[in-house]
């Protein structure tokens, strides 16, 4: 009579007459029986069948994209890891064992299949579809400029809205431009009347809108003469001069009226001294 029993592997001491196990694969139970005269072994083997392939889900987010636009594969197989995964258009991802999920970057609409293999029922698959469409045309809402007209030295603020754009920049046809901008304004600080141009764009098409910020320049005097310029008491002479640039024209004197606002090129005056 044995004094002590012991199954392996993973059980250890028993007593009594059975014991119930769980294998997952087919595995080989070994007794060993002991006792003062010695030890005596006898095994006997538990047949677990391999357990069938089965794809349970084949997943793609998103499912409609633009080209090239990322797009993560996922999926759920058991009783396997042997897997690949095949599409209809840009050739096979390929091999996926061990995997769980993959990401592509379709051009075109695409069916991808996954396909996953046992020696218990040979190939089982899934598939999914992803759409690949262009995106409709980026749109300008609105470009402003605050103000549109200002004087030569102060700035102005350029807003803008635009819908489906991946990308906005603002070209100035002087001076320095902006570039890529983020955001919806900025400001700018034109140094002369200046042309700007918003362009917003995606994969399927380019967009612009233009504005123009008038700059004033001060006004410039290009000459002021007295023809003549010497004369006698009574006497009258005429102040001519040449501006550009002015909204309005004016002439003062040290001594007597002065001429106040004048218009035109030129006013004859009759001073009663120097």
């Amino acid at each position: 009579e044995a004094t002590a029993l012991a199954i392996s592997p993973d059980i250890g001491a028993v007593a009594g007459t059975s014991v119930t196990v769980n294998p997952t694969a087919s595995t080989t139970y070994t007794l060993t029986a002991t006792n003062a005269s010695g030890t005596v072994t006898k095994s006997v083997t538990v047949q677990v069948p391999e357990p069938p392939a089965v794809v349970h889900s084949l997943t793609a987010m998103p499912a409609v994209a633009y080209p090239g636009q990322p797009v993560t594969l996922t999926w759920e197989v058991t009783g396997t890891e042997s897997l690949w995964l095949s599409a209809d258009n840009g050739g096979d991802p390929g091999s996926m064992n061990f995997k769980r999920s993959t990401v592509v970057y379709p051009q075109v609409s695409t069916r991808y299949v996954i396909s996953a293999w046992s020696p218990v029922n040979g190939s089982v698959a899934k598939a999914v579809n992803v759409e690949v469409s262009l995106p409709p045309p980026p749109t300008i809402g609105t470009f402003t400029a605050t103000p549109a007209t200002m004087p030569k030295g102060s700035t102005t603020t350029l807003a803008w809205t635009t819908a489906g754009a991946t990308e906005v920049s603002i070209a100035a046809d002087l001076g320095t431009s902006p570039g890529v901008v983020t955001g919806n304004s900025l400001t700018a600080s034109p140094t002369a009347t200046t042309t700007y141009t918003l362009t917003a764009k995606n994969i399927t098409a380019t967009v612009t809108k233009t504005l123009a910020v008038t700059v004033l320049q001060p006004p410039t005097i290009q000459s002021f003469a007295a023809i003549p310029a010497s004369i006698t008491l009574a006497e009258s002479t005429q102040l001519q001069w040449a501006v550009t640039g002015a909204t309005g024209v004016s002439i003062s004197a040290n001594l007597g009226a002065s001429p106040g606002v004048v218009t035109g090129n030129s006013v004859t005056v009759s001073p009663t001294g120097t």
